[in-house]
């Protein structure tokens, strides 16, 4: 199975990670997702997990070099607001930074944090 499978809509393959960092270098995913909501994000990390695959996070783009050779695995962009999936549900609105992942927890890849020991 494909780590794109069932995920068509916010997977894309071969994404040029130039478009989404800072100094616009760099070559492509081989795989890029920005999960839209927490359950896509946990499904995205489990399949990753079930393939083998790398999981690697890509904030808003600064202070990071990709090389030109592109990076292996799963690029993910947490870049959808935090009420997009809840709207509709929510009676009352409240400021956020960002996506709130609070409770999930994601392993870096050792490839990325050598010094790192799980």
């Amino acid at each position: 199975m494909s780590l794109h499978t069932g995920f068509e809509n916010v997977v894309r393959q071969g994404e040029p990670l130039a478009m989404h960092t800072w100094f616009q270098l760099g070559g492509p995913a081989e795989y890029f997702a920005e999960p839209e909501t927490p359950d896509q994000l946990t499904a995205l990390v489990r399949r990753c997990h079930e393939e083998g695959a790398e999981v690697h996070i890509l904030g808003q783009g600064s202070n990071i070099l990709v090389r030109d050779e592109g990076v292996a695995g799963l690029v993910l962009h947490l870049s959808a607001p935090p009420s997009a999936a809840s709207a509709s549900r929510a009676t009352r609105s409240s400021p956020a930074a960002g996506p709130s992942w609070a409770g999930r927890s994601l392993r870096p890849s050792t490839a990325a944090w050598p010094a790192w020991k799980p």
